[in-house]
């Protein structure tokens, strides 16, 4: 008996994931009427708005332009932008390793522990039962799949999905107002925007990142039936829709969010972008939520959580459940 209950635990927690992937066939998954057609119509759709956003960079002070991007990833948009226009976006491009390093954990396999720390932390809220009842995980991209936790009935989900479903969870604490209005900074592959759209689809949701992230985000999006618009120059964004915002206008955009959100993009840019968030007093949200990886390669991370402490005294910083990783998160909107 002891040996079988060891056997359990092992499985559930510590083995790799071929012991517990799901199984689930693409075809079951989200949207029902997913046509290659499609995609490719929608991919060519989101070239022609990179080249929009190409053209319009160039209109930009050069270097106003080099204090915002990181060397690193300023590397890594050029490979990403070769990439994208000479062969467009696969179908599978969340499995794609070139493109993982700009828009986040998209494929992958998910590790145990993520799955475990996010029951523990969102069982009750309001998020945690759409996701559980009314979500349907998305194939766009060709992810990986993985059983979700028992609670779920082991429902297929996918890597990235637990984690933004953390994020939003840590975000959107029990008892408080869900935010109305949300900026987040660095977009990902559009999966954290698609699950708060997909609970709360009244909201105002914008995305402030680079054109090469924000084309993917566009074809992810509108693959699942979020409405996307490429918010213009001076423009207010949307209601019910994520808008999209290439980096250089984050000093003229037009927007006071409720919720203040970055997981990682932040941490991994230049003293010269966090100084403009500042200017724009981003910290100022009732709700923020920031996490934040402690990579020297960057700058920015070193003294973000003073910044924040500075503007907002009440602000709680705790170690990440991601090793070496913190959390800086408020959240002021009560009901």
């Amino acid at each position: 008996m002891r040996s079988f209950i060891l056997a359990l635990l092992a499985k559930r927690y510590f083995l790799p994931p071929f012991f517990w992937k799901s199984q689930t066939k693409y075809s079951q998954l989200s949207p029902a009427a997913y046509s290659s057609d499609s995609y490719t119509g929608i991919v060519q759709d989101a070239q022609k708005l990179l080249g929009r956003y190409m053209e319009e960079e160039k209109q930009q002070d050069e270097a106003f332009l080099k204090t915002l991007v990181h060397p690193y990833w300023q590397h890594v948009r050029e490979l990403d932008q070769e990439k994208i226009q000479s062969v467009g976006l696969r179908e599978d491009f969340l499995r794609d390793k070139q493109l993982q390093l700009n828009i986040g954990w998209g494929g992958g396999p998910l590790q145990a522990w993520h799955r475990n720390v996010l029951t523990e932390h969102m069982i009750g809220t309001e998020l945690y039962e759409y996701i559980a009842h009314d979500f349907i995980e998305s194939r766009v991209g060709s992810p990986y799949l993985a059983n979700g936790p028992v609670e779920m009935q082991q429902k297929p989900l996918t890597p990235g999905l637990f984690a933004h479903a953390y994020y939003l969870g840590r975000a959107t604490k029990k008892g408080a107002m869900v935010p109305a209005k949300v900026l987040e900074f660095g977009g990902g592959y559009g999966g954290c925007a698609r699950l708060f759209m997909g609970k709360w689809p009244s909201a105002t949701y914008c995305i402030l990142d680079t054109p090469e992230s924000l084309i993917v985000q566009y074809v992810y999006l509108t693959m699942n039936g979020v409405p996307v618009h490429a918010l213009g120059d001076n423009e207010v964004p949307k209601r019910g829709m994520v808008n999209l915002v290439p980096f250089w206008r984050v000093a003229s955009v037009n927007y006071r969010a409720d919720l203040f959100l970055s997981t990682f993009a932040l941490t991994e840019t230049t003293d010269g972008m966090r100084q403009e968030v500042e200017r724009k007093d981003f910290f100022g949200a009732p709700v923020v939520y920031i996490q934040g990886g402690k990579d020297m390669r960057f700058e920015s991370h070193k003294d973000l959580p003073d910044r924040v402490k500075e503007r907002r005294p009440e602000s709680i910083l705790v170690d990440s459940h991601i090793p070496g990783c913190y959390e800086i998160s408020l959240n002021n909107l009560e009901k």
